[in-house]
C-alpha cells in the first residue's frame, strides 16, 4: 500500500528487527503488522507519526542522493557511536539521522532534511540521552 509518498509492506517476518515498529529499506517501509494491522494502526496519531518518521528517513538518502549512501553514512555513525558508548540503543538514538527523525515526526510539513545540523558531540550525545530517559 501507498501512504504518503511511501510504499508500506506488512506481514514481513525478518523485518523490522524485533523491537522496532518499522524499517525503511531503500525507498519501501517494512513492518511485521499484517495488512488489517497496518491499515489500522496507520488510521492512528502514533501511525501517523511513524509515516512521517519514515518519511524523513526518506528526505535523508534523498539528501545523499543514493540509499546505498544514505546507509554507509548510517552504519558509519551507529558504529562510531556504539564504539564510543558501548551502548546500542544510545547508538540508535543519538545517531544524526535518528535525532532528525524523531524531534521532526510530529511536524507534517518537514520536507527538508537538515540531519547534519543534528550531530553532537560526545558530551551532547550523553546529556541528551540521560534527559531522555528520565522523561520516560
Amino acid at each position: 500500500m501507498k501512504i504518503d509518498g511511501l510504499r508500506v509492506s506488512g506481514g514481513h517476518r525478518l523485518l523490522p528487527p524485533p523491537g522496532f515498529l518499522g524499517i525503511t529499506l531503500f525507498g519501501r517501509v517494512w513492518t511485521r503488522h499484517s495488512r488489517e494491522e497496518l491499515a489500522a494502526f496507520l488510521k492512528t496519531e502514533r501511525g501517523r507519526r511513524f509515516i512521517r518518521h519514515e518519511r524523513i528517513h526518506l528526505l535523508q538518502a534523498r539528501s545523499l542522493r543514493w540509499w546505498a549512501v544514505f546507509y554507509a553514512v548510517y552504519f558509519w555513525y551507529w558504529l562510531k557511536l556504539f564504539a564510543v558508548t558501548f551502548n546500542s540503543p544510545m547508538a540508535y538514538r543519538t545517531c544524526p539521522f535518528e535525532l532528525e527523525a524523531y524531534d521532526n515526526e510530529d511536524d507534517g510539513d518537514y520536507t527538508v532534511s537538515r540531519w547534519r545540523d543534528y550531530r553532537l558531540t560526545n558530551r551532547q550525545r550523553r546529556q541528551w540521552y540521560r534527559e531522555e530517559r528520565e522523561k520516560s
